[in-house]
């Protein structure tokens, strides 16, 4: 419960075709008013039952989260993962929430599903008992496919309740498929055993066998009866249009809505539960000489489709312009807010610097953009508090929230929010565009950044000394070079400070190694810290260190800090050992070469001068 709101996880793939749409519209104003508030895990494709391949945007289920939701609904034929399935089921009893398996079934749950066995019967006894057919064949699916199989046994019963005798050349199989099911019906016609009627287990398969037989030049309904199965909106759209049992997803959601709302409410519910589907009669089997409409919205859907390309195009626009952003806050607001609209996008805050996957959550995660705030949008991390805070106007409106993991080469870093203030479905219809346009926008975007800060990252390997932090010789000619020619132009100076660590070689030998890497980082950082922020240094040998600062400045003070320096750690670190240095302090007049050998060799002669005297002063050292 958020809010005072009860929460129904809905697990779903393809939220944007039709009969999913009216499904989860039909469901959420059943529910909205009781409540209870909606929230869609969805992916834009199915998993084909291939449990070894699923694909990166299946993380989006583990979003849901169990210590939240009131009750689970999983809609197992459309997402198509025993896998997935499997997981939701056993998390959910682990946390003792109600399951409301859709079209499958599953153990410790309740189900609900259409009645193929009984609504392919009615297709079936239409043919055979309506018309008078006896000469009839099956198209069946993928062999093995347990609604292929059933339809398949239907079709048998049929028969022999009819005492139509069966023979194996009266099935075939078309395996779900339009180019499977052409060669089939292909194969049938050359064999010049053409049936008078044959009975899809599906309409796509009803569909291409209907196009393969005018293409012969057979008369539909006349020589041959077609039927199909589903009530997919494409019957509408054939000529003839085809008759099929409709699986009629507005009736499954009002009897699902009835079901949730006892499970929210703690009441038992049927372990199983059945749609019967509807017999549409049309022009295939010559029961209906007139076309039927179209679904409205359908309609519409046509009409979207010549402003297509161009919504399209505008989407796929933020790609380029988040592209070339230079930095979160850039890219944030590269979205358009008129293509790029109804949407929170919530990613991990790792992901763009070091490209980290997402572990699915809403806690200390980023928000990085919201099309409903004020621009320009500043992204910010919020804490799950702060998600379900954010939801409330949200959840106030009574329409669901829709949650679609966001990847990019498989890798998952976010996920976006879809919080449609309406039913519009040319909304629904541009999630997967949606999605595609953010996943290659972010992933690019961050991907790009992560590149930029590897080449920043070699590209300091390449100048930085690793042991002391200080620039190596490549990395000091780099940035030296511009001041070298700057001086020399205008004959300006330089103090340079050369300082070089005492008795390295006793240090390596009574301590080892380790003990004489010790002793020069703390040179380094006697060097650097007791210099002016402009200071180049640089380690340039073993134990030999040289800053160059421009200008004249009061280097003697500069070598008091590094003594001071060295002599407080050798208080403090109580090793039998004392880190000291010996600096050579050289001026340049403005008038000599500035290159990088004379200044070594000009600032080494003032070196060995103090280091007679280090040694001088320091002998029982």
């Amino acid at each position: 419960m958020i809010c005072d709101r009860k929460i129904v996880a809905f697990c779903t793939a393809r939220i944007h075709d039709t009969l999913n749409y009216d499904l989860l519209t039909t469901l959420n104003r059943q529910l909205s008013g009781c409540g209870v508030s909606v929230f869609v895990y969805n992916i834009c494709s199915d998993n084909y039952w291939e449990e070894d391949n699923l694909a990166a945007e299946n993380k989006i289920f583990g979003l849901v989260d169990f210590d939240v939701i009131d009750a689970l609904i999983v809609m197992d034929e459309q997402i198509k993962s025993r896998t997935i399935t499997d997981g939701l089921v056993k998390k959910a009893n682990e946390h003792g929430k109600p399951v409301l398996i859709v079209n499958g079934t599953r153990d410790g749950t309740s189900s609900i599903s259409f009645d193929y066995k009984k609504g392919f019967e009615l297709v079936v006894r239409h043919v055979i008992e309506g018309h008078g057919i006896r000469d009839v064949m099956f198209m069946g699916g993928v062999p093995g496919n347990p609604f292929s199989d059933e339809r398949e046994r239907v079709f048998k019963k049929v028969l022999r309740k009819n005492q139509i005798p069966f023979r194996r050349d009266m099935v075939s199989y078309g395996y779900f498929f339009a180019e499977a099911t052409h060669d089939a019906v292909e194969k049938i016609i050359c064999s010049g055993k053409i049936p008078k009627a044959i009975v899809c287990a599906n309409d796509i398969m009803a569909i291409s066998t209907v196009q393969m037989l005018q293409r012969f030049d057979m008369e539909l309904a006349e020589s041959v009866i077609v039927t199909g199965f589903d009530g997919i909106d494409e019957i509408y759209f054939s000529s003839p249009q085809i008759t099929s049992v409709k699986c009629n997803y507005i009736k499954l959601a009002k009897e699902m809505a009835e079901l949730v709302k006892k499970m929210v409410s703690g009441k038992r519910i049927p372990k199983k539960s059945l749609v019967m589907p509807e017999l549409v009669l049309a022009g295939s089997c010559g029961c209906a000489k007139t076309n039927v409409s179209p679904p409205d919205y359908f309609t519409k859907l046509g009409h979207r489709f010549f402003n297509f390309p161009e919504d399209a195009k505008s989407v796929f626009r933020v790609i380029d312009r988040m592209h070339l952003s230079d930095n979160i806050v850039d890219a944030a607001n590269s979205l358009d807010r008129n293509s790029i609209y109804a949407l929170s996008v919530v990613i991990n805050p790792a992901y763009v610097e070091t490209l980290e996957p997402m572990v699915p959550s809403y806690d200390g995660m980023l928000l990085f953009y919201d099309s409903d705030s004020p621009k320009p949008f500043r992204p910010r991390v919020f804490s799950k508090k702060d998600f379900e805070t954010f939801i409330k106007d949200f959840l106030d409106s009574g329409y669901p929230l829709i949650f679609n993991m966001l990847d990019y080469t498989g890798t998952p870093f976010g996920y976006v929010c879809f919080h449609f203030g309406n039913y519009n479905i040319l909304n629904y219809a541009r999630i997967p565009i949606v999605v595609t346009a953010l996943r290659a926008s972010i992933g690019g975007f961050a991907s790009l950044q992560f590149q930029k800060h590897i080449t920043e990252r070699l590209d300091e390997a390449y100048k930085i000394d690793p042991l002391t932090g200080l620039y190596n010789r490549l990395g000091f000619s780099r940035v030296y070079k511009p001041l070298q020619e700057k001086l020399e132009a205008t004959g300006g100076k330089l103090t340079v400070l050369l300082s070089d660590l005492d008795r390295l070689k006793g240090i390596n030998d009574l301590y080892g190694h380790s003990a004489g890497d010790n002793a020069i980082q703390q040179v380094a950082i006697s060097l650097k810290n007791s210099c002016p922020p402009s200071a180049l240094c640089v380690r340039f040998g073993g134990d030999e260190m040289m800053a160059v600062i421009e200008g004249d400045v009061d280097a003697e003070k500069i070598r008091e800090k590094i003594e001071k320096y060295l002599d407080d750690y050798n208080a403090a670190s109580n090793l039998p050992y004392k880190v000291r240095s010996s600096v050579g302090i050289y001026r340049t007049d403005g008038n000599g070469s500035l290159d990088f050998e004379s200044l070594v060799k000009g600032a080494d002669k003032k070196l060995y001068i103090e280091k007679k005297m280090h040694h001088e002063k320091h002998k029982s050292c």
